[in-house]
């Protein structure tokens, strides 16, 4: 009878350890987007997919592997900003700077944002964040302010062309 209490007893604290996990990434992601504009449009708690490759990933993503996270999506007329559990991915400034390669919907549901990842350097690689949220089509064609693809960029680079691209 004793097993059973401790089993129980462990049981417990790995789903509590785990909800604080949780509530932390949740409170890393929402303090991160506090410094946008109170008219900023928010997304909130979708399931994103972050892969970078090069010397560099993003803050908190090791290049060469892909990363399935929770985030959050900030965006105004003047910055956009992408978190995640593991801290800030993204924070743009429509003004000049750093662009993205690419922001496209490729499918229902399914936002594909493209850029280099930098380094102390210069660029140190690419990456790609997929995320899973319902108004894909509208967000993609939103944050096309935020996107510059050159003719002579990476292969993957493509413009916005609807709502829905291959």
């Amino acid at each position: 009878m004793t097993e059973l209490w401790v089993g129980l007893a462990v049981l417990a604290g790995l789903i509590a350890a785990g909800g604080a996990l949780r509530a932390y990434g949740a409170l890393t992601r929402r303090r991160a987007l506090a410094g946008l504009s109170d008219g900023a449009t928010l997304l909130r708690s979708f399931t994103m997919r972050v892969m970078a490759r090069g010397r560099h990933g993003l803050p908190g993503i090791a290049a060469g592997r892909t990363h399935r996270t929770t985030g959050d999506l900030g965006y105004d007329e003047q910055r956009l900003m992408l978190t995640s559990n593991r801290g800030v991915l993204l924070d743009l400034r429509s003004d000049g700077g750093r662009t993205l390669h690419s922001v496209r919907s490729t499918g229902p549901g399914k936002l594909v944002i493209e850029g280099e990842a930098l380094g102390a350097s210069g660029p140190a690689g690419q990456f790609r964040i997929e995320l899973a949220i319902p108004q894909a089509g509208d967000v993609a064609q939103a944050l096309q302010r935020f996107a510059k693809a050159s003719a002579d960029g990476p292969a993957f680079a493509t413009r916005f062309e609807g709502d829905v691209t291959n």
